[in-house]
C-alpha cells in the first residue's frame, strides 16, 4: 500500500450470521457451520475439512426446514380431506364400513404429523464439479454423512427379516433366499428396492417370472422391500 490509498471492506449482501447448517457424520470436523448466499454443498463440506476415509457418500441424508413444513402442511390437508369426504358420504347417507373413531384416530395422527423434509441428493456428483447436483445450502439444513455400509436389507413379507453382508452378484431372489422366502401374505409383484439415498426402485416385474428383474443391480447400503 502507498500513502493515500483507500481500501474498502464491502459486507456480503444479504449476509445473515444465524444462518447455519448441521453436518455431521464422516466429516473431519462435525459441526454447525455459519453460511453465507452462494454457498453449497461441496463448500461447506470442504470447511468442515473434507469426507473421512470412512465416509459413505452413496448415504447422505440432506433435510430441509421448508420441506419438512410442507410435509406436515400437506398431511394436514389431507386429514380435512379425509374429514370432509366422511362428512358427505354421512349427508348423502352412502354406505361407509369406516367409523367415526376410526376416522379420526387417522385425522389426528395425520395433523401431528412431522415431516423429515429429506432432499435425494447425489453426493458423489455434487463433490466432482457437477453444478446441477451442488445445491445451495439454506438456514436450518441438515447434513448427515454415514459410515460406509457393506450391508444389503431385507425387510417386509419375508420369514426372516434381517441384514446381510452384500455380495457382488447376488440378485434380489438371491437376498430373499438368504430370508427363508416370502411369506403367505407377500405381495410378490410389487417388490421395491429403497436405495442408500432414500431414492426407489421399483421391479417392473414378478422376480421369479423375469430373470432381469430378478438381477436388478444391488448396491452396498441397499434395502430389498
Amino acid at each position: 500500500l502507498q500513502s493515500r490509498d483507500i481500501v474498502t471492506v464491502r459486507e456480503i449482501p444479504d449476509w445473515n450470521r444465524e444462518d447455519t447448517i448441521s453436518i455431521r457424520g464422516a466429516v473431519l470436523f462435525p459441526g454447525t457451520y455459519v453460511i453465507s448466499p452462494g454457498d453449497t454443498i461441496s463448500s461447506v463440506i470442504e470447511r468442515a475439512g473434507g469426507l473421512t476415509d470412512l465416509a459413505f457418500p452413496e448415504g447422505a441424508i440432506f433435510n430441509r426446514v421448508v420441506i419438512a413444513r410442507r410435509e406436515a402442511e400437506r398431511a394436514q390437508a389431507f386429514a380435512a380431506d379425509i374429514r370432509q369426504t366422511y362428512a358427505s358420504r354421512l349427508l348423502t347417507e352412502e354406505t361407509t364400513s369406516t367409523g367415526l373413531q376410526e376416522v379420526l384416530l387417522i385425522t389426528e395422527q395425520l395433523e401431528t404429523f412431522e415431516g423429515q423434509g429429506r432432499l435425494l441428493i447425489d453426493l458423489h456428483a455434487a463433490l466432482s464439479g457437477n453444478a446441477e447436483s451442488d445445491y445451495e445450502v439454506e438456514d436450518g439444513d441438515e447434513l448427515i454423512i454415514p459410515r460406509s455400509s457393506d450391508t444389503v436389507s431385507v425387510v417386509g413379507e419375508v420369514r426372516q427379516p434381517g441384514t446381510h453382508i452384500f455380495q457382488a452378484g447376488l440378485s434380489v431372489e438371491d437376498y430373499i433366499s438368504l430370508s427363508a422366502g416370502v411369506t403367505k401374505r407377500s405381495d410378490e409383484s410389487a417388490i421395491y428396492i429403497v436405495r442408500a439415498n432414500g431414492s426407489v426402485t421399483t421391479l417392473d416385474s414378478s422376480w421369479w417370472l423375469f430373470s432381469d428383474a430378478g438381477m436388478q443391480t444391488l448396491r452396498p447400503g441397499d434395502s430389498i422391500v
